[in-house]
């Protein structure tokens, strides 16, 4: 785990590396639904700051990779796409 504290020591925000499968429901679900065909990494870097919580993961297929940034209601954004 890591933090990210001010210059008086107040906690601005905390990341974390989890596995896929520790993800909210509402994202695995919202992954599921909106990404099939694509593979998911293992590993999802949980990030909180400034009291929300985001996931960022990276789902695959064979045109292209995704990085996404999911949120604890579903809501995911693509982060940036890479062709292959």
């Amino acid at each position: 785990m890591q933090a990210a504290n001010t210059e008086t020591g107040e906690l601005l925000g905390t990341s974390r590396k989890i596995l896929a499968d520790q993800m909210p429901l509402s994202i695995s679900l919202a992954l599921a639904e909106k990404y099939k065909g694509y593979q998911l990494d293992d590993v999802v870097t949980e990030l909180t700051y400034s009291s929300v919580t985001r996931y960022y993961v990276t789902v695959t297929n064979a045109k292209q990779a995704l990085r996404l940034k999911c949120f604890t209601d579903g809501v995911i954004q693509v982060e940036s796409k890479v062709k292959k």
